[in-house]
C-alpha cells in the first residue's frame, strides 16, 4: 500500500513498494517542473511493505518499513545530502503495520506491531542514536492493517482491521 506526505508548502511525497522488483520507492512532486521524481531507496533483498513516510521541516522524508527477506523493521530518512538507513528491529517478524511521526526536532517516532511477540512496539528517537522503546500488551485482539497514535494524555489509540468479523475496529489503551 502506498503512504503519503506532505512537505513544508505542500509538496507531496509517496513511498511503496515496487511489487515487480521488491524495492521501497519514493515518488516525489516538483511543483516548479510539475513532474514527479521516482526514487528506489532501497533495494536489498525484497524490502518496502508495510510502509509509513513522514516529512520534517526540512522537506527530508523519513520512511519506516518492513524487510520482507529477514523480517526486520528498518527506518530510511534523508539528511539533505544522502540517504541513511536503519535495521531498528532484527528480533523476526517485527515490523508489521508501521507508522511514523515527527517530532519539533524531527526525531522519529514509530510504532509497529511484533508479530514474534503479539506486541505493538513504539521507538522514540532521543538523539545519539539513542531509541525510547516500550510495548504495548494487545491481550487477546487481533491487530490488522491499522494505525497508532499517541495522545496527549499519553493514551494510545489504535484503528485496525478485524479479520475474523470483517470489520474497522478502534481501541483506546495505556502502556504495560
Amino acid at each position: 500500500l502506498p503512504t503519503l506526505a506532505f512537505g513544508v508548502s505542500d509538496e507531496q511525497y509517496i513511498a511503496y513498494y515496487e511489487y515487480v522488483a521488491d524495492d521501497l520507492v519514493l515518488l516525489s512532486y516538483d511543483a516548479e517542473t510539475e513532474t514527479w521524481k521516482k526514487e528506489t531507496i532501497d533495494a536489498e533483498g525484497d524490502v518496502g511493505t508495510e510502509a509509513s513516510i513522514a516529512v520534517d521541516a526540512n522537506n527530508n522524508p523519513h520512511i519506516v518499513y518492513f524487510d520482507n527477506t529477514y523480517d526486520f523493521l528498518k527506518y530510511a530518512w534523508y539528511d539533505g545530502e544522502e540517504w541513511h538507513i536503519k535495521e531498528l528491529d532484527t528480533a523476526g517478524n517485527a515490523g508489521l503495520f508501521s507508522a511514523i511521526s515527527l517530532n519539533a526536532k524531527s526525531y522519529p517516532t514509530i510504532w509497529y506491531y511484533n508479530q514474534l511477540q503479539g506486541k505493538v512496539q513504539y521507538l522514540q528517537y532521543l538523539g545519539d542514536d539513542i531509541w525510547d522503546q516500550k510495548t504495548f500488551s494487545l491481550k487477546g485482539f487481533d491487530l490488522y492493517q491499522g494505525d497508532i497514535v499517541l495522545d496527549n494524555e499519553g493514551y494510545i489509540h489504535f484503528s485496525y482491521y478485524w479479520e475474523a468479523d470483517k470489520d474497522l475496529r478502534y481501541a483506546v489503551g495505556q502502556w504495560e
